[in-house]
C-alpha cells in the first residue's frame, strides 16, 4: 500500500464500516461474491484485505484467550495425566481393599 501511494482508511470510515457489516466472517464461502463489489478498485480492494487480515487478528486473539482460560481452569497436559493417574490409583486401591474385605467374609 505504501509503495503504491494507496490510502488505509480509518476504522470508522464509511466504506470500512459497510465492510464490516457484510455478514459473518466466521462462516465459510465457497464464491467471492459478498465481496465482489470490492474487489476493482485497488483502494477498495487493499482497504478489503487489510479489514480482512485485522478480522482474523482479533478472532486469532479471542481463540488464545478462551485457550489460556480452558488451560488455567482444566490445567495442563501433565496436570490431567497425574489426574487420571491418581483416579487410576485410587479405583485399584479401593479394589484391593474391597476384595480383601471380601475375603474375610
Amino acid at each position: 500500500m505504501r509503495q503504491e501511494n494507496i490510502r488505509i482508511w480509518d476504522k470508522k470510515d464509511p466504506r470500512i464500516l459497510s465492510m464490516r457489516q457484510l455478514g459473518p466472517f466466521y462462516k465459510t464461502y465457497k464464491t467471492y461474491e459478498t465481496h465482489k463489489s470490492y474487489l476493482f478498485h485497488p483502494e477498495t480492494f487493499a482497504n478489503l484485505m487489510l479489514n480482512l487480515c485485522f478480522k482474523q487478528g482479533y478472532f486469532l486473539d479471542k481463540l488464545f484467550q478462551a485457550l489460556k482460560e480452558k488451560f488455567i481452569r482444566e490445567g495442563g497436559f501433565w496436570k490431567i495425566f497425574s489426574k487420571k493417574e491418581l483416579i487410576f490409583a485410587i479405583r485399584k486401591r479401593n479394589d484391593v481393599i474391597i476384595n480383601l474385605w471380601w475375603k474375610t467374609l
